[in-house]
């Protein structure tokens, strides 16, 4: 298991972003919106329309890139591309054609027996309902951080359901992970938001809305650089409004889609002081929606 990450900040927003082919009033450009619900729309699902370039303000680090709020069908692939220049001459970095389903292959998941009646039997990857309730976020780990300034995703979805690919929002940063990890104890939990209400004759009425996830850890072996540099530091930049990217295990990918989403700090945890030369901090997570 790799140690949990966190990845911030985001640097979508001081970007010029063009490319593709998008719907004119849902350009790419709402991919720097933070509202998810504000999806940037292709004209169709030709991959010369679906695709996009970031040029970000300088060559930033980079570890991590993401989509999130997609519709991306279960056969999707994507490419991801850093070059040090925008006709992509010189190419930093290259994903190469890969399944946006996490741990899709092509044979499905590879310890995974399925039955012959299963649906996902021929296709492999997640199911309708193994989808369904998530706000679907593709997230592409860099092996290492890679400082470019231009980037491009390529999508290839030709027989996307809806005829078009949506994304909601954008996600281009550095990634954090502590030399030890979360100590055992953590919390992952699903929070509901449904309303009930109940009749006279006692009967229950549900005004149904969609959770959110919240993640409760604990960092109790911090070193003084990566505790000062790296956790305090997260919580003086992103605060409580920050987007910050998490995943509980970035090296598997087939739990990634319940251990790994776009959240921000719930609350902001002092920094302990517990044992000579180690640090200690509370981490809380709330998914954004």
């Amino acid at each position: 298991m790799a140690n949990m990450m966190l990845a911030w900040p985001n640097r979508i927003d001081t970007a010029a972003i063009d490319g593709g082919g998008w719907a004119t009033t849902m350009p790419v450009t709402k991919m720097q919106n933070r509202i998810l619900a504000l999806r940037a729309r292709t004209l169709d699902d030709d991959p010369a329309n679906t695709w996009f370039r970031a040029a970000l303000a300088i060559d930033y680090p980079i570890r991590v890139v993401a989509l999130a709020h997609h519709n991306l069908s279960v056969l999707a692939k994507y490419r991801v591309r850093g070059a040090s220049d925008s006709a992509f001459t010189s190419v930093l970095y290259d994903s190469g054609w890969l399944y946006a389903s996490d741990g899709m292959g092509p044979w499905g998941p590879a310890d995974t027996w399925l039955e012959w009646e299963d649906d996902r039997f021929w296709m492999g990857g997640p199911s309708g309902e193994m989808i369904d309730g998530y706000r679907q976020t593709l997230i592409h780990v860099l092996p290492a951080r890679t400082n470019a300034r231009y980037w491009r995703v390529d999508i290839d979805d030709v027989g996307n359901p809806a005829g078009y690919v949506e994304i909601g929002r954008a996600f281009f940063a550095d990634g954090w992970q502590p030399l030890r990890n979360l100590s055992y104890g953590v919390e992952l939990a699903w929070n509901s938001r449904t309303t009930v209400e109940e009749a006279a004759g006692g009967a229950e009425y549900f005004d149904k809305r969609q959770p959110y996830r919240t993640f409760r850890g604990s960092l109790d072996a911090l070193g003084e650089d990566e505790a000062l540099m790296g956790a305090l530091e997260l919580q003086r930049r992103m605060d409580v409004w920050g987007e910050v990217l998490f995943l509980l295990n970035p090296a598997d990918l087939a739990y990634r889609r319940q251990e790994s989403f776009l959240a921000r700090l719930r609350q902001l945890t002092p920094l302990e002081y517990p044992y000579l030369n180690l640090r200690r901090m509370a981490v809380e997570l709330k998914e954004i929606l």
